[in-house]
């Protein structure tokens, strides 16, 4: 895609101006476009530039009534006519689930394990708030303006108490007048019109307008979004002129990522840990690389890392769960999860993958029937509600083998695994899917149930799940240490890495559509992703050399792999409401 001009860095912006306004909500949960709102009516916004709230809705989530009574009453004061009170997170996930609020007012310290951040982060990760919502937070710790400085989620303003009335209208005046000025910018996003957003963007910076450095944060997420990495890197550039130093270095890391380059990635994440160890979302995309790269035990430490600053972010709870259980620290897998679904069970940043799990490991340490079967009640549950949820079907269907195992019934064990044969030439057979199924047969295997297809639906599986050796290493950790199934596993990654080699070498020969049929007649027979991602780079690559024949070919495995492997090579922990399937949100990286 062509680089579109008509931005230039801005020379010499007003550094006053731009310190005011570092501190700001507008790029959200490490992405703006990771949590596009669904689009809501903005007339309550109309009111704010004749200085009547009398319209607007708010809601105060504090635990301690007397504050919540007195915070109700400010807001009284200052004309707004219609406020919800709530004494914790959860009840205000309720509310902000059904609801839509104009201003939100937050304690930031709780008496439990979560804080408001912790709810800030979660609201705009699962896209409860559209973008104009107003969010405070209220605190009394002074210390908590280093915290708005580092953190992704940044509040649109924090009130420290004690506070007069007369403070909050004042604010809650400013921080409204922005979100009304940047109301054509987030109107054009949420109608999916990200270049008309853009334009937007770099027009508001050029003219230096009073907003600038917010839509220059959102520019560079736009860009990355739509590949223009030029373009990125003149937005990120400016706002690190304007001193933002802890997000603009993060989207460079982004950027580096999104152009290939995983090692100035890396490093620049690195050193941003380790100069501003609070800035938790960093932790997020350097656990990631490292994955990506099979470097297991960093990409674990990091996730620590990220969830010791962050003890009671869901989403990072559950990728350390998840990561833990694939490398074989069942012990510690069990406690993330465990409290990752004591404090979020409902949410909807709470994956039921992580239900399953649990009952994965409860199983595997040889819990009670009873124990197991309190994890099958909530995926039953979900699955009664869409039942024809594929996905849900399998996690369900799985917990129930687990349940079946710890009422010794191997009659009933082998008769539900044997319903499960269809999954392996289902198109929604997916990573996460395989590394399920082969973590049950493990189980069942570890218990001397015999399963005579065993071994061949393990070879199956990893015929088309070992797209990496990533990928690879996490399909034998799931079969939780059964050689035999192991190597089944790494004969098939052999197998797929000799079948891409063996094409390949037909090219260096000089015989391109003899590449082009081989590569496309095993990929279509193994369903694997690496095989199909080869033969349409042959396309992209070397188009003069392929035959019309050899090129319709190519565009037939496209569309199999269209169908059967969407996700393309990408390896994902687990997915954790994952922005993105689920929540239908934007890809991104």
């Amino acid at each position: 895609m062509r680089e579109s001009g008509g931005l230039q860095q801005a020379s010499s912006p007003d550094p006053h101006r731009a310190v005011a306004e570092i501190i700001s909500a507008t790029v959200l949960s490490g992405s703006v476009l990771s949590s596009i709102p669904p689009t809501v009516s903005a007339a309550s916004f109309a009111a704010p530039s004749t200085g009547d709230f009398s319209e607007m809705k708010a809601l105060i989530v504090d635990d301690n009534n007397m504050s919540r009574i007195t915070l109700a009453s400010v807001l009284r004061d200052c004309g707004i006519g219609r406020i919800k009170t709530v004494p914790g997170t959860h009840q205000a996930r309720v509310h902000l689930q059904a609801n839509t609020y104009d201003v939100i007012l937050c304690e930031y310290h709780f008496s439990g394990p979560e804080s408001g951040q912790d709810l800030l982060d979660e609201i705009r990760y699962t896209r409860m708030v559209p973008f104009r919502t107003v969010f405070f937070m209220v605190t009394g710790e002074a210390t908590y303006e280093r915290v708005a400085e580092v953190v992704e989620n940044a509040p649109d303003d924090y009130l420290l108490k004690p506070f007069k009335p007369a403070a909050l209208e004042e604010r809650l005046h400013k921080a409204l007048a922005k979100k009304i000025a940047l109301l054509p910018i987030y109107q054009k996003m949420e109608a999916k019109d990200f270049e008309g957003a853009l334009s937007i963007c770099k027009k508001t910076v050029r003219e230096l307008d009073t907003y600038w450095l917010d839509a220059a944060r959102i520019g560079a997420e736009l860009s990355l979004y739509l590949k223009r990495h030029k373009q990125a890197q003149v937005f990120f550039d400016i706002v690190l002129k304007a001193k933002a130093l802890p997000w603009a270095k993060l989207g460079l890391a982004q950027l580096a990522y999104s152009s290939d380059d995983a090692a100035k990635a890396r490093g620049t994440l690195e050193a941003l840990v380790s100069n501003t160890s609070a800035y938790a979302d960093a932790y997020d995309l350097l656990a990631r690389i490292y994955f990506e790269e099979g470097q297991l035990s960093q990409a674990l430490d990091t996730l620590r890392r990220g969830v010791e600053a962050t003890p009671a972010n869901l989403q990072r709870l559950q990728k350390l769960g998840s990561l833990a259980y694939f490398v074989g620290e069942a012990a510690e897998s069990e406690a993330m999860l465990a409290k990752a679904f004591r404090l979020g069970f409902g949410s909807r940043a709470f994956d039921l993958q992580s239900v399953l799990q649990l009952a994965l490991l409860a199983q595997a340490r040889g819990a009670s029937a009873k124990d197991i079967e309190r994890f099958c009640l909530p995926l039953e549950t979900a699955l009664a509600k869409t039942p024809d949820d594929f996905r849900l079907s399998t996690l369900t269907q799985i917990a129930q083998v687990c349940a079946a195992m710890a009422r010794k019934n191997p009659a009933e064990v082998v008769q539900r695994v044997k319903a499960m044969e269809g999954w392996l030439e289902h198109p929604e057979f997916d990573f996460e899917c395989a590394c399920n199924l082969l973590s049950l047969l493990g189980l069942v295997g570890s218990q001397e149930i015999r399963l005579p297809d065993a071994p061949l639906w393990v070879q199956r599986t990893a015929r088309r799940h070992c797209i990496s050796k990533t990928a690879a290493d996490l399909l034998c950790a799931s079969l939780g240490g059964l050689k035999e199934l192991i190597e089944i596993v790494e004969k098939e990654q052999a197998q797929v890495t000799f079948q891409a080699n063996d094409a390949m070498s037909r090219l260096l020969k000089g015989d391109a559509d003899g590449t082009a049929l081989r590569l496309t007649q095993v990929a279509r027979e193994t369903l694997n992703a690496r095989l199909f991602g080869l033969a349409e780079s042959l396309a992209i690559k070397h188009r003069d050399r392929l035959s019309d024949a050899s090129m319709s070919l190519i565009l037939q495995a496209q569309e199999v792999r269209q169908q059967f492997c969407s996700r393309g090579t990408q390896v994902s922990l687990a997915r954790m409401a994952e922005a993105g399937r689920s929540a239908k949100t934007l890809p991104f990286p």
